[in-house]
């Protein structure tokens, strides 16, 4: 009898301990991750303990070049902050919200956009033990290249193929309550030019 309590008492031990196992694994690897969201490439930085996560994408305008002429200044402004706080809550309630609040997550984004302002990929900065998992990139990406416009205002128009690029942390206490900030400023900034 004592050895069947025993018994069970490791194979539960054997079981906790293989969940805790899993669920302590890096979600991202370097090199090319395969999805059921799609195929992301994730990047890893030691010497900064994050990672650079993107969606592969064909779009060939990816590979052009970021061009500006010397003293040009370029702005980019978004057309909704309320939008796009509206998508990264779809994608995490504030119960999962709250969770990457504790662990000091992180969520910034680089946006590779074409000369009108399109977002051709988007590269998300993450802490390298992040929670946050492909189906939540994926959503994001998606949704904000399906929702978000991006108005971009330069000093000297360009008739060739170039990209421009947008730069943005998010904070997730921000999210939380219910604005942020620095898109909204943004946002209104840019009001003029739409």
């Amino acid at each position: 009898m004592n050895t069947k309590k025993i018994t069970i008492r490791l194979l539960i031990g054997i079981i906790l301990l293989t969940n805790n196992s899993i669920y302590a694994q890096n979600i991202w690897t370097e090199g090319v991750n395969n999805t059921k969201s799609g195929q992301f490439v994730c990047k890893m930085y030691s010497s900064t303990n994050t990672i650079t996560v993107k969606k592969s994408v064909t779009d060939e305008r990816v590979n052009y070049k970021l061009k500006m002429e010397k003293g040009e200044s370029v702005k980019v402004f978004i057309n909704s902050e309320k939008e796009f706080s509206a998508i990264l809550k779809s994608v995490f309630d504030n119960k999962r919200i709250k969770e990457l609040i504790s662990s000091d997550e992180k969520l910034e984004l680089l946006f590779a956009l074409d000369s009108d302002g399109n977002p051709i990929q988007i590269t998300f900065r993450l802490i390298s033990s992040t929670a946050i998992t492909p189906y939540e990139l994926n959503e994001i990406d998606e949704q904000i290249k399906s929702k978000i416009k991006f108005k971009i205002k330069r000093d000297f128009p360009r008739k060739d193929d170039h990209i421009n690029m947008f730069f943005h942390r998010i904070k997730f206490d921000e999210l939380l309550n219910g604005e942020i900030k620095s898109l909204k400023e943004n946002e209104e900034e840019g009001k003029r030019y739409w």
